[in-house]
């Protein structure tokens, strides 16, 4: 028992111990803190992406809808169809085969069936320049199906490096309070608790 007091006569925890317990929870609150500003540059970055991304592919998707209306592409194979068709999607090639202009040749698909439709006696420029907002809508519609915002992408990456942060600083709280307490017993005090427990083994 007096050993035991003894020892902890000297349990104070000096101070440069006390300060790097300090120290190593900065370290936690300030990567953490760049962390998040890491993911929100890389939403804002995502984010721009997609709108780019998602524009030009309008602009691509319009244009080849449009001359799949007016024009029929010289040296088209039947690949080629299958591929053009497939870049419209059902409800945008349904719309290009109810549009496409007189004189147009039906075009066939490598299975040997008709993709793009001949086109029809009374269909004119007019008539698709009428019918543009919604020959638009549905490029549109197309292209939201294609294209997944990236700004939206899984972030649980993210989520667990901030969890596993959080926790660190815990441990790291509760081994500074730990180090907080002053168990530093005077020698004075030391010798009269020593003196106190001669006397009750008389």
């Amino acid at each position: 028992m007096l050993v035991c007091l003894l020892a902890f006569a000297g349990c104070a925890t000096p101070p440069p111990v006390k300060q790097a317990i300090v120290d190593i929870d900065k370290g936690y609150a300030t990567n953490a803190k760049m962390m998040d500003q890491y993911r929100t540059l890389v939403q804002n970055v995502n984010e721009r992406l997609f709108y780019w991304n998602r524009y030009i592919s309008q602009r691509l998707l319009l244009d080849t809808a449009l001359r799949s209306m007016t024009e029929d592409y010289p040296g088209n194979t039947p690949a080629r169809v299958d591929e053009k068709a497939d870049q419209l999607g059902p409800k945008l090639l349904g719309l290009v085969n109810e549009l496409r202009l007189a004189g147009l040749p039906a075009s066939k698909g490598s299975s040997g069936a008709v993709i793009f439709a001949a086109g029809k006696p009374d269909n004119t420029a007019d008539k698709i320049a009428q019918r543009l907002p919604e020959i638009v809508n549905r490029v549109v519609e197309k292209v939201d199906e294609d294209y997944v915002n990236p700004a939206k992408r899984d972030m649980t990456e993210f989520d667990a490096y901030q969890t596993n942060v959080s926790a660190l600083r815990q441990v790291n709280g509760a081994i500074r309070r730990y180090l907080e307490i002053d168990v530093t017993v005077s020698p004075q005090d030391v010798s009269e608790i020593a003196d106190s427990i001669r006397q009750l083994r008389r």
